[in-house]
Formats: structure tokens, sequence, C-alpha cells
């Protein structure tokens, strides 16, 4: 039975730890396992989802993914 739990995305990114993922927008954590394929430049990149859900990644966050080794050798 699904239910619906109120917490802040702080609160959740914890709740899934020690998931590995990432916070790639303000208002967006991404599992990297759900990752299919990452599209456009650093500027305006998003990461497609299983499901058909599409991401946004904010200019700060490339670092991170590039950090994380998310993005290839190519990768801007």
């Amino acid at each position: 039975m699904a239910r619906l739990v109120h917490m802040t995305l702080s609160e959740a990114i914890d709740a899934v730890s020690p998931t590995d993922g990432l916070k790639t927008h303000r208002s967006w954590w991404v599992a990297r396992h759900a990752v299919e394929r990452i599209e456009g430049t650093p500027r305006a990149m998003r990461l497609h989802l299983r499901g058909g859900v599409s991401a946004p990644v904010a200019r700060g966050a490339v670092v991170l993914l590039r950090e994380a080794g998310w993005l290839g050798a190519t990768a801007a």
C-alpha cells in the first residue's frame, strides 16, 4: 500500500541513503541507476530517466556530476 509522507528534500535524500544519487537541481535528486542518457551542454543539461522523465541539471551541479564520474571524458 502506498502512502504519502511529507518531508523536506534533504530529509528524503537522507532517507534513501546510501543509494547512489545526486541532487541535480534545487528540487531534484536523481538515483544514478535511473539515468538512461545525458543530453545537452553544461549550460543546459538534462538527465533522461527510466519511465520517460527528464530531470534538469543546474549549472553548478554539472561539476558534481563530473566529479562523481557520471559524465564521460568527452562531456564539457
